[in-house]
């Protein structure tokens, strides 16, 4: 390539080039890119995605003025690049989009494993979030893949179920973030391919007991006392807490009714 020829591999190495106007029409489109990628790494909660409009074939309107100058009255550019740092393939890590099929599931497992590193010493919030980036990125990854494979075949069925160690710790993350409600889904997500796998049926139940969803959760934790009788003692304490809180619920409506109708007669 052009770039590698100019760029010999020196640290702190300054080059330039020049490029004329007509090699340039794909470069509007990608600077405009590239932009709204830096300004989303500066400010990662923005998320201020730029688009460019277009009213006939060849007029655009870009979002960034210089850019829209440049569609419209082409112009010789000159490039210049600044090398800082060199990075080797094992220096860094390669985006999804980087990965071959086989680099990419060998990814998962990495993924995986980095979250179950954050999983196993979190003593704060921080270290749940990030266990729960390294999950869903994997989750993320299994998906791409499942693509290329014919749904229902043994190359699809088995790729599937690697989704559920994933899902089953996401969903730990989630009930220590609190994030109840993300935690009944992935808890049901491992059920699609697992319906009666032990710890989701426990999870989701823990997930709904914390968003009041109390019949369900008694219908989960009835489930698991059917199909793991040597979990009696723990279904016990938490169907016990679901009447408490069955009451509770109860005489709260009782008088919240007493208030609604106090002054009727």
């Amino acid at each position: 390539m052009l770039i590698d020829e100019i760029l010999k591999n020196k640290r702190f190495q300054i080059s330039q080039f020049d490029i004329a106007a007509c090699e340039l029409y794909p470069y509007p489109s990608v600077s405009q890119k590239l932009r709204d990628i830096s300004k989303d790494a500066m400010n990662p909660g923005s998320r201020n995605h730029h688009h460019a409009h277009c009213a006939a074939a060849k007029d655009f309107i870009m979002e960034y003025e210089d850019l829209n100058d440049l569609i419209k009255n082409p112009q010789p550019l000159r490039f210049i690049f600044h090398l800082l740092v060199v990075l080797q393939p094992e220096d860094y890590e390669p985006d999804s989009w980087q990965l071959e099929p086989d680099e990419k599931l060998a990814s998962v497992a990495k993924l995986k494993e980095s979250g179950n590193e954050y999983l196993q010493k979190a003593n704060w919030l921080g270290d749940f979030m990030n266990a729960s980036q390294k999950y869903r990125e994997a989750l993320s990854r299994i998906d791409t893949l499942l693509l290329r494979e014919k749904p229902g075949d043994p190359e699809w069925v088995d790729l599937d179920r690697q989704n559920i160690p994933l899902f089953l710790n996401l969903c730990l993350c989630y009930l220590n973030w609190k994030q109840y409600y993300e935690a009944i889904d992935a808890a049901t997500e491992v059920l699609k391919r697992d319906k009666l796998n032990e710890k989701a049926l426990y999870r989701r139940a823990k997930g709904r007991i914390a968003v009041w969803d109390l019949e369900k959760a008694e219908d989960d934790l009835k489930m698991l006392q059917q199909q793991y009788p040597s979990n009696a003692n723990l279904v016990k304490i938490e169907l016990e807490r679901i009447q408490s809180l069955i009451k509770e619920r109860e005489e709260s409506a009782k008088n919240t009714y007493k208030h609604m109708f106090r002054n009727v007669y």
